[in-house]
């Protein structure tokens, strides 16, 4: 059994990704959007999936790459720092 950590976990893709991981018998701990903008809630132990980009309207949008990307990051830079080596990062 493999302990998986999900930010977007009620999102399109994560409800399949959490779906399929608990299927197979592996522990899910879902991340909330909120916890994105502060210290990450991970666990060093854990693989991280990031699925979560928050405020996504139109891709086409500036906004997201001079306040969310750096935002995004910034959170999987904390991972790493807290110690997280198994990270996949994925989005519509």
């Amino acid at each position: 059994m493999k302990k998986f950590q999900i930010t977007g976990a009620s999102g399109y893709i994560g409800r399949q990704v959490t779906a399929c991981a608990l299927a197979h018998g592996h522990e899910v701990k879902s991340i909330p959007h909120a916890a994105l903008s502060c210290q990450p809630p991970v666990h060093p132990t854990a693989a991280l999936i990031h699925l979560a980009w928050p405020n996504v309207g139109s891709y086409k949008d500036s906004q997201l790459l001079t306040e969310a990307l750096p935002r995004q990051i910034e959170f999987l830079g904390a991972a790493i720092d807290a110690g997280v080596r198994d990270i996949t990062v994925a989005g519509t």
